[in-house]
């Protein structure tokens, strides 16, 4: 009789829906990063929950109908530096992504972006040994997280540094840390018991006034490195609302001091100027107008102005970094 009943329940279930998945389509621009002009004649590929490839034709692309999930994209083309970006998650029907490049033969400062400079650039502090200008040690590998202390800072103050410092952890840190290295995960919490220095982990913590420091810890041989501290001054972050430091000038003390952790040192220095010009002397020891100027090699220059990328507008953001100026 259970036997029966049981049978019976069975036979009358319903039956399963089927699951139909998303189908989006994707668009967007290609340009090159150094000087924002169109890429044309490029090929530019998702691969992930399927594969699917476009031209770019006048700077511009377009991928239909493919399912939603995450994807890497690669644009490669004869003209540019070949580009990828990772874990681009596509969940909307319709969804415009822009890329740039680093398209060979163009340049600033009198620089231009061949394969010299390119072997120079892939060696400020990726995986630099101390004869690379202004290089002062390296890390063993890439950071795995990125640990700030919530202590001794407001919410809000803490949501905006968050901000910020989401943008260079999403933009700079393979530049820093090596071409392998990936923006890595931020979590917040109580100062570490073991101390600021934790391996594997660049810890940042907040102090009063307007003094930014950071540097390396853990050391496990000569002027190689397993952990990094950042120190954070409150005078340029305490209060969002009321700071006369813009949202650019704080990125900027951010980067600096993970420069200094990654491995660079004042070398990088420029002439004083203004934030809304100066990208270049992102690691300049003054940064006011009338400071002493350093003679700052051009090759150098050019290499800290594509490190540094103000992402204070949402085009900035990740998943892609693009040019600011």
């Amino acid at each position: 009789m259970l036997g029966a009943l049981l049978c019976a329940c069975g036979s009358g279930s319903s039956p399963t829906t089927p699951r139909t998945t998303l189908l989006v389509s994707v668009s967007g621009s290609v340009t090159n990063r150094i000087d924002g002009a169109t890429i044309d004649g490029s090929q530019i590929r998702f691969a992930g929950q399927a594969t699917a490839t476009a031209s770019v034709v006048g700077g511009r692309y377009r991928i239909d109908q493919i399912p939603a999930g995450a994807y890497t994209v690669t644009v490669t083309g004869p003209s540019h530096v070949d580009h990828q970006t990772d874990s681009i998650l596509l969940t909307l029907p319709s969804t415009e992504l822009n890329f740039t490049v680093l398209k060979w033969g163009t340049g600033r400062f009198g620089v231009v972006y061949d394969q010299q400079f390119h072997d120079f650039f892939n060696l400020v502090a990726r995986d630099a040994g101390e004869t690379t200008t202004g290089v002062t040690h390296k890390w063993r590998q890439p950071p795995g997280e990125i640990y700030v202390v919530n202590e001794g800072i407001s919410p809000d103050a803490l949501a905006d540094f968050l901000v910020l410092l989401g943008e260079v952890n999403a933009e700079s840190l393979p530049d820093l840390f090596g071409q392998t290295a990936q923006p890595v995960p931020v979590v917040t919490g109580p100062a570490p018991t073991g101390g600021l220095y934790v391996s594997g982990t660049i810890t940042v913590s907040f102090a009063a006034g307007s003094t930014n420091s950071g540097g390396p810890g853990c050391q496990v041989a000569a002027n190689l490195f397993d952990c990094g501290h950042v120190q954070i001054g409150l005078a340029a972050f305490a209060d969002p609302s009321s700071t006369p430091y813009p949202p650019r000038q704080r990125k900027y003390y951010i980067l600096h001091e993970m420069m200094h952790v990654a491995g660079s040192c004042h070398a990088y220095n420029g002439a004083g100027a203004s934030y809304a010009v100066d990208n270049e002397s992102v690691m300049g020891s003054g940064k006011t107008r009338g400071s002493p100027p350093t003679s700052l090699p051009p090759v150098d220059r050019f290499a800290m102005w594509l490190l540094y990328l103000p992402a204070t507008a949402p085009g900035n953001a990740y998943p892609d970094k693009n040019p600011s100026l």
